[in-house]
Order: C-alpha cells, then structure tokens, then sequence
C-alpha cells in the first residue's frame, strides 16, 4: 500500500486514507438513524423489515421485526429511553425492548392454552414482576414474587393465538427491569 494509507476493516475495494473520513454505502434500504441508549447506533431496513444496530467499532447486527413485510421507517429514542419506530405498511408504532432481566418458558413450544412455567432471575429480591400477554401494560398473564436471590417460577398458560412465534415480556415492578422469552405456538394435528 502506498504511502499514507492504513489498512481497512472494510471491504478490499474500499481504501482508508489517514486523516480522511470514509463513505461506504451497503446494499440496504437505510432510512432512519439514531443513538441508542446502548450507546450505539441503530437503522431501520425498510427492505428487509429488520432493524440494524452498528457500535463504535463498526460491528452490524441485524433484528427481524416480529411481521414481515412491515417495512421499519423511522426510529427514535424517546423520554422513556426505549427505541421507537414507525412500521409503515402496517400503519403501526414499534417498540425495541432493552432486556436487563432473564426470563425462560418452559416448555418453549406447545399448542394455544398449553401449561408452562416461566423462570426468571435477575429481578430486584423481593420484587413483584409481572408477564405480560401482548407486551407491557398489557393483559397480565401471570405474577411472581422474587425470593432473596431475584428469582422466580410461575405457572402460566399460553394465550388462545394463531401458529407462530411470541414474545412473553416481564416486568420487575419496582426497577422496571425486562426480561423475555418467545415461545412458539404449534397446533398439534
């Protein structure tokens, strides 16, 4: 390489030269842009109904948004420091979840109204957490109180839905800590 130019972590093509900012473009629909409150920073793929998240050092991560087609738009950090965006064929408002908890369901496949057991750890001791059917604000679907340790077990049902994955979110109600879990819904034949 000649002089005054650094090796790259992007592609061979690309040349870094000392001292210069590089563009390099990616063949995805980027439309939206933020800060997160993760420190990094996080796109929309309208394309591809995913968001993206880039740190500091250049590592890209991909989230498939929970329905295809839904075409993410814009995202934002709002006053609650969780990340919003826009889901425009849907005519739908999305929002990431930070999980700073541990939350498992037992089984993690079953057919609508199966039994299960969800576990979690992580909350404040003695803390109540709530499991949310859709989300949190939500129906509740169950209730725990952590032991001394942050952890818990509570058995639960799965709600009446259709085949296909979901996310079950709890919520400690005093730090407002997060945890989820998906769970697949399978009818059997």
């Amino acid at each position: 390489m000649g002089q005054g130019v650094e090796s790259s972590p992007y592609p061979p093509q690309t040349t870094v030269r000392a001292g210069r900012p590089v563009l390099v473009a990616r063949s995805i629909r980027a439309l939206g842009i933020t800060a997160g409150p993760d420190g990094a920073l996080w796109f929309t793929e309208g394309n591809l109904s995913t968001l993206g998240r880039i740190t500091d050092s250049g590592d890209i991560d991909h989230y498939q948004v929970s329905s295809a087609f839904s075409e993410p738009i814009a995202i934002t950090l709002g006053p609650d420091d969780q990340l919003w965006f826009t889901e425009a064929n849907l005519d739908k408002i999305g929002q990431v979840v930070f999980v700073s908890a541990r939350l498992t369901v037992a089984p993690t496949q079953g057919p609508s109204r199966a039994p299960v057991v969800f576990a979690g750890s992580e909350f404040d001791p003695w803390e109540a957490v709530q499991i949310y059917l859709r989300g949190v604000g939500s129906d509740v679907l169950a209730s725990a109180m952590r032991d001394m340790r942050g952890c818990f077990t509570v058995d639960g049902r799965v709600p009446e839905s259709a085949d296909g994955s979901r996310i079950f979110l709890a919520q400690g109600q005093k730090s407002k800590k997060l945890a989820a879990a998906r769970f697949l819904v399978a009818q059997c034949s």
